[in-house]
C-alpha cells in the first residue's frame, strides 16, 4: 500500500506510479545485479483514485494498493503528477522501497539474505513466531565470530542494530524482523550468518563478492 498527502493542489490532471526491482540472485533477468529500467505500473487514466483536484487549497490524502507484487523481491516505487497541460514532474527522485512477504507463518524462519552474493552491504530476515531471546552473529568457515548484529539474552542488556527487532522485556517481540550487515571492510568470500532463539539454531551461508 502507498500512501501520499497533498497539502494543496495547481492543474493537477492526476498522478502515475512507477516500479522497479532487483530480480532474485541468478534470475534470467539479472544482469550485473543492476535493477531493471522504470515501469509505469497506474496513472489517473487506468486508476480513478489516482485522479487530481485540480487547482485546490485543501489537503487530500491518496491511496494505491499495488497487488502484482511477488514474493521475495524488493521493489522501488516513485510518483510523478500530470498537469492539465501533459507536463510530467516526479516528485524528488525519492523512492520507496518495499518487499513483499508471505502470509504470516506459524514457526520460526531464517531467511536467506539477500542480496546473495552482495558487495558492501546486505540484509537479513527472520520470523519469530513468539516473542524470545535472539542473538545473529556472523561467522568466518573457520568458526570465528566477526560481528554480532543482534543481541538480546538473559545475561546481557538487549543491543539491536539496524532494526534487528523490537524489545519488549529483554526479548525480540514476534513477527518478522530485518537487520542490515554492512561487510565494507570484510573480504571476499563464504560466510555463515546465525540465529540462536530460545528454541532455535539456525545457520546459513551467505557470499561476499568485490
Amino acid at each position: 500500500m502507498l500512501e501520499w498527502v497533498t497539502e494543496s493542489e495547481i492543474d493537477n490532471l492526476g498522478f502515475i506510479i512507477e516500479r522497479k526491482h532487483t530480480p532474485p540472485y541468478g534470475h534470467p533477468s539479472q544482469e550485473g545485479n543492476e535493477m531493471e529500467e522504470w515501469q509505469e505500473i497506474a496513472s489517473y487514466i487506468t486508476h480513478p483514485e489516482l485522479h487530481g483536484q485540480g487547482s485546490v487549497t485543501y489537503r487530500t490524502e491518496y491511496r494505491f494498493v499495488d497487488s502484482t507484487v511477488v514474493i521475495g523481491v524488493t521493489y522501488d516505487y516513485r510518483l510523478a503528477d500530470v498537469s492539465y497541460d501533459g507536463v510530467v514532474e516526479y516528485h524528488g527522485l525519492t523512492t520507496l522501497i518495499v518487499e513483499a512477504i508471505e502470509p504470516l507463518p506459524d514457526r520460526f524462519i531464517l531467511y536467506q539474505n539477500y542480496p546473495n552474493p552482495f558487495n558492501a552491504q546486505t540484509t537479513i530476515s527472520y520470523y519469530l513466531p513468539n516473542e524470545s531471546y535472539v542473538t545473529v552473529s556472523i561467522y568466518d568457515l573457520t568458526g570465528r565470530k566477526l560481528e554480532t548484529l543482534v543481541s538480546a539474552s538473559p545475561t546481557a542488556p538487549a543491543r539491536l542494530s539496524h532494526s534487528g527487532g523490537s524489545v519488549r522485556r529483554g526479548r525480540v517481540v514476534s513477527g518478522r524482523h530485518k537487520v542490515r550487515w554492512d561487510a565494507s571492510n570484510v573480504a571476499s568470500g563464504v560466510y555463515i550468518y546465525r540465529i540462536e532463539t530460545e528454541h532455535n539454531t539456525v545457520a546459513k551461508k551467505l557470499v561476499i563478492l568485490k
